[in-house]
């Protein structure tokens, strides 16, 4: 009874992460509810609702942070009127956002 306890939860388990939607990025087969794929080879977590993004080699919600070109930088120093950059262009964080340091 315990060999076909253990095989039903071995078919059960199998078939949750197959009914996952699956993707791949890279190498990487990953969840596509649980992560998002950049540059065809780079993810990023889904939080919640919250999908973190790309900002050079890191990933970073913008919740939390702007990116400026390919870097960081806490929402605690981003206030009205304030600009960060994308590739050559200048653009407010809080109407929208530079993916991968070239995209707005």
């Amino acid at each position: 009874m315990a060999r076909l306890s253990s095989i039903v939860l071995a078919v059960l388990a199998y078939s949750m992460f197959a009914a996952a939607d699956t993707a791949t990025c890279g190498t990487s087969t990953y969840d596509t509810s649980q992560f998002a794929c950049f540059d065809d080879d780079f993810l990023c977590p889904i939080m919640g609702q919250d999908i973190n993004l790309k900002c050079g080699e890191a990933c970073y919600s913008v919740s939390e942070f702007g990116c400026s070109n390919t870097t960081l930088v806490p929402n605690s120093q981003i206030g009205p009127g304030t600009l960060l950059a994308c590739a050559d262009q200048q653009f407010d964080p809080l109407q929208y956002v530079c993916h991968d340091g070239n995209f707005l």
